[in-house]
């Protein structure tokens, strides 16, 4: 734990924003496979930035990357892809599973999924 004090602070922070940012990529994911659009989280977290008067300034100094850097990772082409293609996987299962469910509900009275 000594080993860590004696590492300055400030050359942590960008292993902190690198770590914060791999959190939102992983967190979109797994929102998109729940069946929530991906498509909102980007727009959310500008807005949320411009709410609270997040600036560029945190992407240098703080240990989380600005809210408009985390929202432009969102919106890349190959993240949001991945992302859209987990919802639409969770739609189509969603989809499948309620014309099932409707069938045994209808032929043997119970709910399947």
């Amino acid at each position: 734990m000594e080993l860590l004090g004696s590492i300055p602070f400030y050359k942590l922070m960008p292993f902190s924003r690198r770590a914060e940012l791999e959190a939102d990529h992983i967190g979109l994911m797994i929102m998109a496979a729940a069946g929530f659009d991906p498509r909102v989280a980007p727009e959310f977290r500008k807005k949320i930035g411009e709410i609270i008067g997040d600036t560029k300034l945190m992407d240098y100094i703080g240990t989380h990357p600005s809210l408009e850097t985390r929202s432009r990772m969102l919106s890349r082409k190959e993240v949001m892809d991945e992302a859209l293609e987990l919802y639409k996987q969770e739609r189509m299962r969603r989809e499948k599973c309620q014309s099932l469910s409707s069938l045994w509900w209808n032929v043997l009275g119970y709910r399947s999924c």
